[in-house]
């Protein structure tokens, strides 16, 4: 380890290791007041998520850099707000395309599911909960199952496929 105390820092003879130094953090103060400015972070209580936030901080600070240090910079860049917002959209404009896609194909398929219901017709009113017909009103079991021949609900205790009363 070097000892030289520098000359120049004065009264309190500091090691020339300690001058460079703080001659030179200036930048970490500088990416810390950039990035405190317009944070990508978001409260996470996982150190993982912290450090990848801090990371694309810096990675974003340092990408609008070098896109300034061209000779033609845009000019529309030179608020870091909107350099930010251009970038975010830039890389979620291939997965909101592929997204796009799967929602349509969904859709498709329920039009055709829902086009021509066949024999299970009577099924759609099931969704709905109302009570067990079986059950005593004083439970007041409410359930979405019901019987696959008479389409009446029943609740689990009662679901057997068909209700009682059919399997008689």
């Amino acid at each position: 380890m070097d000892e030289a105390i520098d000359e120049s820092s004065g009264e309190t003879s500091k090691p020339e290791i300690i001058t460079f130094n703080n001659m030179t953090k200036g930048a970490v103060d500088v990416v810390d007041e950039m990035a405190s400015a317009y944070s990508t972070a978001r409260i996470s209580k996982r150190w993982r998520v912290v450090v990848f936030f801090s990371l694309l901080n810096v990675a974003t600070i340092n990408s609008r850099i070098l896109l300034l240090s061209v000779k033609e910079p845009p000019l529309k860049y030179k608020n870091r707000r909107h350099f930010l917002k251009d970038l975010a959209l830039q890389l979620i404009t291939s997965h909101a395309a592929d997204r796009e896609m799967e929602v349509l194909r969904h859709e498709e398929s329920l039009r055709r599911n829902f086009a021509d219901p066949g024999p299970s017709a009577k099924t759609q009113n099931v969704s709905c909960k109302k009570r067990c017909y079986l059950c005593a009103r004083v439970k007041d079991r409410k359930t979405n199952s019901c019987c696959s021949k008479c389409y009446k609900n029943i609740c689990k205790e009662h679901n057997h496929a068909l209700c009682a009363n059919c399997i008689e």
